[in-house]
């Protein structure tokens, strides 16, 4: 979490000139248009409209509006579209620089004119080593200059409340939980809307040998999926390429496709706010980006736009026409689409749990305190800048944990309390639209009952389901329980 005692700004320059953009106005970057389209009466400030997703932005003279004196000015490169309330609008840059965190105690307030240029920077900051000054744009004003020519899109209904709620309601709104998945030495995250699962990778069929962009045919859910290199279609560099262990499957409307992953290592929840801006320069196909977020482990994920990457003219779709499954088609009329899920196993186990308090998911856990509260407890390991503990849980019921290092770790977090669970590996991951069906079982272990999940997504096959949230609140209510018992 950023320090609130800090004001994050996105850096650009015009001209000679840089500034910082506050990053919860800026919704994204993208390459500047070739032409606008002018309307007669727009103010002397814009260079008019252009068309982004099909919603018309209108776009400052960024320069200007900053050099109302000079008129000699190279074409801008790219263009940052802000978002002032529910008015979403566009500036024009020279280039796009990196996120930096200010110390708001180092800010000088200025009282400039507000008819003058200068207006569009009341605060300065000191930046870089050595320090130079530079201007923290007010949006506000810079949304002025539009003169109410910019479109309102709302992001939420309004309702009675303080300005405070609302924000913080917004806020929580507007997070998606995104999943990041390594392609090689890439990763890279996408909306967990737009995954349809991730399984292992099945038998591929190649009826084009040599093509490195298109792996092949999988057959998955009765019909063939064509199966893509992701770094490939997405203009990456090809320098390590992975071993493509697992398949991930992304729907958007009635296109489907399949792409080779490594690995799904964390599950993320971002607000547009964490995705930094970057510049489309940095891409050889920038509108298959939204821009980038710093991992836990100080890497950085590229965030992929699914909807571009599903209708590119690079991917290879085929007829999704499974045939009839006399089988399937009775227990499918059953299913419901009840929530995603993650697969993972412990002790050669599979086990399955809902990822609505899954936080994340940490790869070759590093034990940094060793445990000593109890059997489960191997010890604090560091996520995110805290100290969480890590457990093994012995889901069977048996007395016998085994005490290895773990090779992957699911993090929880529950009303506040956060704990890791020591697994085997992460198995598949079912997405938000695939076809679940909650059921009991009996366990002859026990003499009771547990929960089971059954997936009909690529095959039917039933997992034990566990509620790690529950786990969670069992583990600290145990521990403060043993705490009261020894004070």
């Amino acid at each position: 979490m950023m320090d609130s005692s800090a004001l994050v700004v996105g850096v650009v320059q015009v001209g000679s000139i840089r500034f910082g953009i506050p990053v919860e106005h800026i919704v994204e970057a993208v390459e500047a248009p070739c032409a606008y389209q002018r309307v007669p009466g727009q103010p002397a400030g814009m260079k008019g409209y252009f068309l982004l997703r099909g919603d018309a932005v209108a776009t400052l003279d960024t320069y200007g509006l900053i050099c109302p004196d000079e008129t000699a000015h190279e074409p801008a490169r790219h263009v940052i579209v802000l978002r002032q309330g529910d008015a979403v609008f566009g500036i024009e840059v020279d280039a796009v620089g990196k996120t930096e965190a200010i110390d708001r105690d180092g800010l000088i307030t200025l009282a400039p004119d507000d008819d003058s240029a200068a207006g569009l920077f009341p605060v300065l900051a000191a930046l870089g080593e050595p320090s130079s000054l530079i201007g923290i744009a007010n949006v506000g004003k810079l949304y002025e200059a539009t003169a109410g020519r910019a479109a309102r899109k709302a992001v939420r209904p309004r309702n009675a409340g303080s300005a405070e709620d609302c924000s913080n309601e917004e806020a929580k709104s507007r997070r998606r939980q995104h999943a990041i998945v390594r392609c090689g030495e890439h990763l890279l995250g996408i909306d967990a809307l737009s995954v349809r699962c991730v399984i292992p990778m099945p038998e591929l069929q190649q009826p084009s040998p040599g093509n490195t962009t298109f792996l092949g045919v999988a057959h998955w859910l009765g019909a063939d999926l064509a199966v893509m290199d992701l770094p490939a279609v997405s203009g990456l560099p090809q320098r390590e390429t992975g071993q493509g262990k697992y398949l991930l499957v992304l729907a958007h409307g009635d296109r489907v496709t399949g792409f080779a992953v490594d690995e799904l290592s964390e599950l993320v929840l971002l607000a547009p706010k964490d995705i930094r801006p970057v510049s489309p320069a940095a891409f050889a196909e920038p509108g298959f980006f939204f821009g980038a977020i710093g991992t836990f482990r100080n890497r950085t994920a590229l965030v992929l736009n699914p909807e571009a990457l599903s209708s590119s003219g690079r991917l290879m779709h085929l007829p999704r026409t499974a045939a009839p499954q006399k089988s399937s088609a009775t227990a499918n009329q059953a299913a419901a689409y009840t929530g995603s899920y993650i697969v993972f196993s412990v002790a050669g186990r599979p086990y399955a749990t809902n990822i609505e308090h899954v936080a994340g998911i940490v790869t070759k856990p590093k034990v940094e305190v060793r445990g000593g509260v109890d059997q489960a407890s191997l010890g604090l390991i560091n996520w995110r800048n805290d100290f969480v503990e890590l457990v093994n849980v012995d889901f069977a019921g048996g007395s016998d944990i085994e005490r290895s290092e773990p090779r992957q770790a699911l993090v929880v977090v529950v009303d506040g309390l956060t704990l890791a669970f020591a697994v085997d590996a992460v198995l598949t991951m079912s997405g938000p639209t695939d076809a679940t069906q909650i059921s009991r079982a009996f366990d002859p272990e026990t003499g009771g009952t547990y929960q089971i999940v059954t997936m009909y997504e690529p095959s039917r096959i039933s997992y034990r389901l566990i509620d790690l949230a529950q786990k969670v609140s069992e583990r600290f209510g145990a521990l403060q329980v043993g705490e009261e018992a020894a004070a």
